[in-house]
């Protein structure tokens, strides 16, 4: 690493969430949560698909389901739960969804230092 490399990551140094907590980048407030990768789903798909992956993983992260689990990781899911049910509720409404889309194509981010560290954790968890 040159000397200036090391200088501006002593400067910022790059600070991830707790492993095995989710990172919510809404909390900063400057990103849009984007409904589609909550689901695990491509932007065209079809409603039906959207209600499969919904089902998926509510079944996956109901704290009821999570036999063995600490509280923590009950808390964890619950709030991770609560995502996949926000999007459900906007990408199954068909107005909702062209709302969200057009929003989404047109969003400005305030903050680009948040910006750049959701895009950080997605590549290097």
């Amino acid at each position: 690493m040159t000397g200036f490399c090391q200088a501006w990551f002593a400067t910022f140094p790059v600070t991830r969430p707790p492993q095995g907590e989710f990172h919510d980048a809404s909390e900063a407030g400057s990103v849009m949560n984007n409904y589609f990768r909550v689901l695990g789903v491509k932007s065209n798909a079809s409603e039906n698909d959207i209600k499969k992956a919904y089902r998926r993983l509510s079944n996956q992260y109901h704290p009821d389901k999570l036999h063995g689990a600490t509280d923590e990781e009950k808390e964890q899911a619950a709030a991770r739960l609560h995502q996949i049910k926000q999007a459900y509720e906007v990408l199954s409404d068909p107005k909702q969804r062209a709302a969200f889309i057009k929003d989404f194509n047109n969003v400005i981010v305030t903050d680009p230092a948040a910006a750049m560290q959701e895009m950080w954790d997605q590549f290097y968890p």
